[in-house]
């Protein structure tokens, strides 16, 4: 233990600084009450060909994140987190507008629209690794009941619908694997030299396995770069889609912190989609996507 204590100190006295053989800790070095606020924004289009038709949906999508370190461990992190903004605008080139929501312009009588305003300020915990594994997210509950509450809905049924359908994005376990996205780039075992490459996995609805690459390395930013071969299987409202497919991703993230200043994901899937509702299976579809996290403001 002794030796342990005696190496993280060199780590830590030697923050990001080049050692003789060129090793470099990577991985979060947070303190407790630092408070990182992040801007995400995405735009997906979703492309099926159907009976000659085309039909383009475009999901554009985003909002921030507000997190606070509240514990610090040897090899782990815990930070409390909300959701200050969210919005979220879908439409068709054929039916037109189908969903625009924004919770900093709630629209009176409008169920979606009180749904996504509740998300607002609702308490989580985020607990994660050193690599920035994800362990678990705590308060999800609360928050699907605060929704659900917020819909207007009054029967047993109805309710337990929305919940349901909720809790493909918003349940522990959906807001796990999606913010990985944002935190798991670092190695398990924490040391890279420039070019050095590494590998982990995302599991959810879109799976990755990822390869990492240290790019570059200065005193105060960290560049890192990732592919991935990427599955996307989901089934939702009676829609199955099966696509396969890559992502690039880009990350510069501070050395001091190891927390993001940026970041950019873009991802292209190829498949076969189903609706039961049309009774029709095997429709050729594309998914693009573009995701970027930016680092609004940090208070150590």
């Amino acid at each position: 233990m002794s030796s342990l204590k005696h190496l993280l100190f060199i780590v830590c006295f030697f923050a990001f600084s080049f050692s003789l053989i060129g090793q470099k800790t990577l991985g979060y070095q947070l303190k407790e009450g630092a408070i990182f606020s992040i801007r995400q924004k995405a735009l997906q289009k979703v492309t099926q060909e159907l009976e000659g038709t085309t039909h383009e949906i475009t999901n554009d999508l985003g909002g921030t994140l507000v997190f606070t370190i509240t514990e610090t461990h040897e090899e782990s992190f815990t930070a409390a987190f909300t959701f200050k903004h969210f919005y979220l605008k879908t439409t068709s080139n054929i039916q037109g507008e189908l969903i625009n929501v924004d919770s900093d312009q709630p629209v009176e009588g409008d169920a979606m629209s009180r749904m996504f305003e509740a998300l607002i300020g609702v308490p989580l915990t985020i607990s994660f690794k050193n690599s920035g594994a994800i362990d678990r997210i705590a308060g999800t509950n609360e928050l699907l009941e605060k929704m659900v509450v917020a819909s207007g809905a009054t029967d047993d049924f109805s309710k337990e619908a929305i919940k349901k359908s909720l809790e493909n994005s918003f349940s522990s376990k959906a807001l796990s694997q999606s913010f990985e996205q944002m935190t798991y780039f670092y190695p398990d075992k924490g040391t890279a030299k420039v070019g050095d490459h590494w590998s982990n996995s995302f599991e959810g609805k879109l799976s990755a396995e990822n390869t990492w690459t240290l790019e570059h390395l200065t005193d105060s930013k960290i560049h890192i770069s990732g592919k991935a071969a990427v599955t996307m299987n989901t089934e939702e409202s009676g829609t199955t889609m099966t696509l396969t497919g890559t992502q690039d991703t880009r990350v510069e993230s501070d050395a001091q912190t190891g927390w993001i200043s940026s970041m950019k994901v873009v991802s292209s899937t190829k498949g076969t989609s189903s609706m039961a509702s049309l009774g029709v299976d095997g429709i050729p579809t594309t998914i693009d996507s573009e995701i970027t996290y930016q680092k609004v403001s940090y208070v150590p």
